[in-house]
């Protein structure tokens, strides 16, 4: 009966669906990690907010029911998926919509809406991929564009959010900011400023206290139907970052490698090429050389290669650790992004390495 149901909720959210091949221009927020998986205990709360012109409910007098979009990339229906490199994204879409000044906070799997606020009676609908409402696991990203809530200006950041990842097994959570792309006012559009780097800093603690990994999702003028990949590694001619085993340019045409966590250089590159979006560890961006001499912490510098028409990608660090109490471990997730260096210096042009934004 369960799955009856869910069947015929699915075909009701299917009947929402427009084309988004004639949206030239919307103001879009990107969701870099979404996981529903309920048996495993992963659900994702989205939390969005809308500034715009005029009272609230007014875009609603006219019927309007599709201003905003969202479209579902599946990378994998497990969390072991999210660190195959080879897999591309699987494509959802479908409309919900959110009055000016409201804000509509809402689960990815309808069944565990206990876990975000009810929306209010002002008619604010959020969407669901039919693959959940079909009882598949979701492991990707997101990307929510409000169509109607547009301004005059070139760049817009008219909608805004936060996203929470919750375990329930484990009882943690991480907590992210929806990134606007206020660098531009076509739909889906990720190309510029700080969502599309060209190069980063991957930097990790002792490999015995803590554990991390790196989520990186290849970005460009589509997200929404874009086939793009990305390749992480030291080719300084890829976009001219600055080597780290020469961080002053005394030799630029020197190797790269990685540091440890007492000032020494270890050649040690190992590109790593990904489809879509991968979870990935020290282990597939060092080589057999500089792993265990890297294993107290250390970093290394890398260019970002986009394929398939991607300018960049979006680097995000995890990291997990058991932090001791009086009473028991409590475990801990952080998720930051590593912002540093996509933008170039004023003086020479060369990308700058620790630049936030």
């Amino acid at each position: 009966m369960k799955k009856f149901k869910l069947k015929v909720l699915a075909a009701s959210v299917l009947a929402g669906f427009v084309g988004v091949s004639g949206t030239a221009q919307a103001d879009s927020v990107f969701a870099p990690l979404v996981m529903s998986d309920i048996t495993n205990g992963w659900a994702t709360v989205i939390s969005l907010k809308a500034r715009g012109n005029g009272n609230p409910n007014s875009r609603f007098s006219g019927g309007d029911i599709t201003d905003l979009h969202y479209a579902y990339r599946r990378k994998a229906t497990s969390l072991l998926g999210m660190f195959n490199p080879a897999n591309a994204c699987e494509h959802t879409d479908g409309n919900g919509r959110i009055s000016s000044w409201d804000m509509l906070t809402h689960t990815v799997d309808p069944f565990v809406d206990a876990l975000a606020k009810t929306p209010g009676s002002d008619l604010s609908t959020a969407f669901t991929p039919p693959g959940v409402l079909d009882g598949q696991n979701f492991y990707g990203y997101a990307v929510i564009s409000d169509v109607a809530n547009l301004d005059s200006a070139t760049e817009e950041g008219n909608l805004s959010g936060e996203v929470g990842v919750y375990n329930l097994i484990a009882g943690v959570m991480l907590d992210y900011k929806l990134l606007n792309n206020h660098k531009s006012n076509k739909f889906g559009d990720f190309s510029k400023g700080f969502t599309s780097k060209t190069s980063t800093d991957l930097q990790w603690n002792p490999v015995n206290r803590d554990i991390t990994f790196w989520l990186g999702i290849a970005t460009g003028p589509d997200m929404v139907n874009g086939a793009y990949g990305a390749v992480i590694s030291q080719n300084q001619l890829a976009n001219g970052s600055d080597d780290p085993k020469v961080p002053h340019n005394l030799a630029p045409n020197v190797a790269g490698g990685a540091y440890d966590n007492d000032e020494e250089n270890f050649s040690g590159d190992n590109p790593y090429a990904f489809q879509c979006m991968s979870f990935f560890t020290r282990n597939q961006v060092l080589n057999a050389g500089a792993l265990p001499r890297t294993v107290d912490g250390g970093w290394t510098r890398k260019s970002i290669l986009g394929t398939g028409g991607a300018t960049g990608a979006m680097i995000y660090k995890a990291a997990l650790k058991v932090i001791p109490s009086v009473f028991s471990g409590s475990l801990q997730i952080s998720f930051t992004s590593e912002t540093s260096g996509h933008l170039n210096r004023s003086f020479d042009g060369k990308t700058h390495a620790n630049r936030p934004y």
